[in-house]
């Protein structure tokens, strides 16, 4: 290797990847060995490369091909893939989470968990950070599944659960509950869409496509319920479901050093946002590598809207 990899600590996923050059990432063996990282790791943090649009791109890359984000007002100037994900004093969506204010607070979820194609995996980089908080979590869905224990893993063989799409997130169903006190325009903007979307439902226990092991595949944002156990039965499954992703033991929050760059597996980890202190600001931006794991579906007798704006989150 042209580079050096060192495991999260206390974690079984996650690696930190440091020691490569950009020539490094135009190598093919080294684009082979660093998808391989990826596969094994869930996250990879990469730190030392220089800090710049064209390299976070460059590196992106190197996993697949970049999604171009539909709306042209949030892309980074100058770019069609990369995203900006401003959170700002004037403009922030504001929660109330465990009795405190927090901006820029973001519930576990997989991306664009509420439509068929969820994403392949992304990469996040911040250019300013608020002086404390703004950390971004994840959570091993194949570990989540691993530790069940082996009379739920049981009962929900073959069950789907169904999302649809509401960037509020106080409407979160399950789970962990928050109380909303503004949403961004961005947010607002997005939340008058969300009648465009079907309701989607993907399977409780999915293959990884890649690795072939069996994941524990439950957004805790956007869930309704289960779509083979309507009602009080399905929602207390659910909910026991949720309850054991959201367990904070199994999180590593990944602190944020300058020029840091975060890929995740969407296929595999769940990811979220705490927040921050109200009033201060958090600038990232984030590219986001097209995938699907062909497991997801229209719920039978929706309309499926093709027209529709997919927001990353």
């Amino acid at each position: 290797m042209a580079f050096a990899v060192s495991r999260f600590s206390g974690h079984k996923f996650g690696a930190m990847v440091t020691n490569l050059s950009v020539e490094d990432i135009t190598s093919s063996a080294i684009k082979k060995e660093l998808r391989q990282v990826w596969l094994d790791a869930g996250v990879v943090v990469f730190r030392g490369l220089p800090d710049t649009t064209e390299v976070q791109i460059a590196l992106s890359e190197v996993f697949g091909e970049l999604a171009i984000h539909p709306v042209a007002a949030a892309r980074v100037p100058g770019t069609e893939t990369l995203q900006q994900l401003k959170n700002v004093p004037d403009n922030c969506d504001i929660y109330e989470v465990n009795g405190a204010l927090r901006a820029g607070y973001l519930p576990w979820h997989l991306d664009l968990i509420y439509v068929e194609r969820n994403n392949r995996g992304g990469i996040l980089r911040l250019l300013r950070r608020p002086s404390s908080g703004g950390q971004t979590g994840f959570i091993d869905r194949l570990q989540l599944y691993d530790d069940l224990p082996k009379a739920l893993k049981e009962t929900i063989k073959g069950l789907h659960v169904v999302y649809h799409y509401n960037p509020d997130s106080s409407a979160k169903k399950f789970g962990a509950k928050v109380k909303l006190h503004k949403l961004s325009t961005m947010m607002q903007a997005a939340y008058k869409t969300i009648n465009t979307y079907s309701k989607v439902m993907h399977p409780v226990i999915c293959l990884h496509p890649e690795t072939g092991r069996k994941v524990l595949n439950i957004s805790p944002w956007f869930a309704l319920g289960i779509y083979e156990m309507p009602g009080p039965e399905g929602d207390a499954l659910l909910e026991e479901l949720v309850a054991f992703c959201e367990n904070e033991s199994r999180v590593y929050y990944h602190v944020w050093q300058p020029g840091d760059l975060v890929l995740w597996d969407n296929w595999r980890m769940l990811h979220g946002a705490p927040g921050f202190p109200v009033g201060e600001s958090r600038l990232a931006q984030r590219t986001t590598i097209v995938g699907d794991y062909a497991q997801g579906q229209v719920v039978p007798g929706e309309r499926a809207m093709t027209n529709r704006y997919v927001p990353n989150m």
